[in-house]
């Protein structure tokens, strides 16, 4: 058990002084408290099978959380900048919102009313910093929905279906190819808003797989299905049908792909499993799985 020294922590940390910290605290009503630690912070190693037996002891990292909420800083380090890799770290309750809030206070006691302009601005890139931050975890944005920017997300969407396309074109070099979402006519990307993205059929129009394609602009391997998605999947399980998901990654890079021949094996296999890789906040009507390989 590689763990932090809490007991020694509690009992040599001096919680923080500054005046914005105490109006701060008293607002979040005492939810965190912050205590500042001379130097890196102390861990120690036990054993599992010996449990008051320590078997080493190091120092290592500028912050830490206990399960009462209280903060340990490295009191050499630059506070704000250790907080923030809170946000990144799902295993405790420390938000983006609880850190714009200490960050507000500070600048209300701290900044003439000639400045609040130079305010707003600093609070803005923070709050894009904080974003980064929870980007790279999968942590929830500010709002309670998922947001996005559409026309990316049409982009990524079509140039994962025109891989795709390609890549089932050599793979069934004697069927039909029919992209769901592609029109003919025009030669034009266009949602077809079915429940699957292509078929493949014999040459009597016999289709003989249905395929769904999920891309990813990077390597996230917890993908979707709507609702509407999920009921075609049982229609296939229950009637004997071919459904197959084609997760495709890294759309805007080094394109690559897994394919699953066949989703409900996988999940039945735990090949694929129901839950998320990290805390997210998902729209209604959708069901999420990961891929465990």
């Amino acid at each position: 058990q590689d763990e932090y020294d809490f007991e020694l922590l509690e009992s040599k940390a001096i919680e923080w002084e500054a005046s914005y910290y105490q109006n701060w605290k008293e607002k979040i009503k005492d939810k965190f408290k912050i205590y500042l630690y001379e130097g890196a912070l102390p861990k120690i190693i036990k054993l599992d099978k010996i449990e008051d037996y320590i078997f080493y002891r190091f120092e290592e990292g500028d912050i830490a959380i206990n399960k009462e909420n209280r903060i340990f800083v490295n009191r050499n380090t630059d506070i704000n900048k250790a907080l923030s890799s809170l946000i990144s770290d799902d295993t405790n309750d420390f938000s983006a919102e609880d850190l714009l809030a200490l960050y507000q206070t500070k600048e209300t006691l701290q900044t003439p009313n000639n400045d609040i302009a130079q305010l707003l601005d600093e609070l803005e890139r923070l709050r894009k910093r904080i974003a980064e931050l929870e980007g790279v975890s999968g942590r929830a944005s500010y709002d309670a929905t998922v947001s996005y920017d559409t026309d990316y997300h049409n982009e990524i969407k079509e140039k994962s279906e025109k891989y795709l396309f390609n890549t089932l074109k050599k793979l069934y070099p004697s069927q039909i190819v029919k992209w769901l979402n592609y029109n003919e006519n025009t030669g034009q990307f266009e949602e077809s808003w079915q429940n699957h993205d292509f078929e493949i059929l014999d040459r009597n129009g016999n289709i003989l797989h249905y395929i769904d394609c999920k891309g990813t602009p990077q390597q996230k391997r917890t993908f979707y299905l709507t609702s509407n998605e999920w009921d075609f999947v049982l229609d296939c399980v229950q009637n004997g049908k071919s459904y197959q998901v084609y997760r495709i990654f890294n759309v805007e890079g080094n394109i690559n792909c897994v394919h699953i021949d066949n989703l409900w094996e996988w999940i039945k296999a735990g090949k694929v499993v129901p839950y998320l890789s990290a805390t997210e906040t998902i729209k209604g009507g959708r069901v999420f799985l990961t891929l465990k390989i």
